[in-house]
């Protein structure tokens, strides 16, 4: 690695790009996970019932939304409790709607799974004595299939960046066997075995991969440490917070150095398999 360092140096800094890309969206992949979690678990739907009904119709009313397919829990609130709920939430200038309160009694209806909250909508809207129902409409849906497409697309970016790895470090290995073409004759007229020759370039994509690892673990976790400790670990609002850096990041940290090492012990060994064949 001494005697061909400007090649050792540039596969370092080739493998620590492809692993600082991977890295990032990975990060990005988890904290896209999370808010997308967040946004299902905090979504519901929101059935406002008409004023002046029954006991006894409301009561028959949460039996037929219970019925309904996607339906998981039903909850009663009174128009009294969304009025408390929208003082503390939003200060005392709506505490003057005490004595003519004009929300609604209400159906706090959890959705499962999410790709039904549409039709569930649509459905418990045409019973009789619902007024209306909320729950952000389409724009929510296609912020959940965003995020959702993110996520996966995270995945095979992430995947399709540690191919790279292996053939960054591949065509280096490649290189420093071509140029080593005489010595390994040599060692083979000599009586080498394949294993012996082949082990120091192994270990020499090993190292390659140790420290083409340490370059975008050390970046990578400071930024996003200094990045959740800045933001108070959410970006907008709590339903977009982001995933704490501890004991995340060292369960990271530790992966991307796994995944150095065997990229660079693959890679090394795709090329010293084949090239040791041909050297006779």
């Amino acid at each position: 690695m001494k005697r061909h360092l400007s090649m050792t140096v540039s596969a370092i800094l080739s493998v620590a790009i492809a692993l600082l890309l991977s890295m990032a969206m990975f990060m990005v992949t988890i904290n896209v996970s999370k808010m997308t979690q967040n946004i299902e678990g905090q979504l519901e739907l929101q059935v406002s019932l008409s004023p002046g009904l029954s006991d006894d119709k409301k009561e028959s009313l949460e039996k037929e939304i219970q019925s309904v397919s996607g339906v998981g829990s039903v909850t009663f609130s009174s128009k009294n409790q969304e009025l408390d709920k929208l003082i503390s939430e939003n200060g005392e200038m709506f505490a003057r709607y005490k004595d003519a309160n004009p929300l609604y009694d209400i159906y706090l209806v959890e959705v499962n799974p999410l790709n039904t909250l549409e039709d569930v909508s649509d459905t418990i809207s045409t019973m009789d004595g619902v007024v209306e129902v909320n729950y952000g409409g389409g724009a929510i849906t296609r912020i959940i299939d965003v995020f959702s497409s993110a996520r996966l697309g995270g995945l095979l970016i992430t995947v399709g960046l540690m191919f790279l790895g292996v053939f960054l470090i591949r065509n280096t290995i490649t290189m420093t066997i071509s140029t080593r073409e005489d010595e390994i004759s040599i060692m083979r007229t000599v009586g080498a075995y394949n294993f012996y020759i082949q082990m120091p370039f192994i270990l020499e994509g090993i190292s390659i991969g140790f420290y083409g690892a340490l370059i975008p673990t050390v970046l990578v976790s400071s930024v996003y440490s200094w990045l959740y400790y800045e933001s108070g670990g959410k970006l907008v609002s709590d339903i977009f917070s982001m995933v704490p850096p501890w004991p995340m990041l060292g369960y990271v940290v530790a992966g991307v150095f796994a995944v150095g090492i065997i990229l660079g012990m693959s890679g090394s060994w795709l090329a010293v398999r084949k090239q040791t064949r041909k050297v006779r």
